[in-house]
């Protein structure tokens, strides 16, 4: 006859890793628009910033 296990072991790694869920990158947004900014694991301060020049130069939004 076959033990059952009294106990589960499990392994979870979290390495704080930040990351933008959405916007994901290289989308053109309309003059005015609203956008949501979406992101995963902020563990202190952070940004954002947008560019009307193609990437040349960002504006502090927030």
């Amino acid at each position: 006859m076959r033990k059952k296990q009294g106990y589960i072991l499990t392994w979870y790694y979290d390495y704080q890793e930040s990351y933008l869920l959405s916007p994901v990158g290289r989308e053109f947004f309309s003059p005015g628009e609203k956008i949501l900014l979406r992101a995963n694991n902020l563990a202190g301060d952070a940004k954002a910033e947008i560019s009307y020049d193609g990437e040349k130069s960002y504006e502090y939004v927030g």
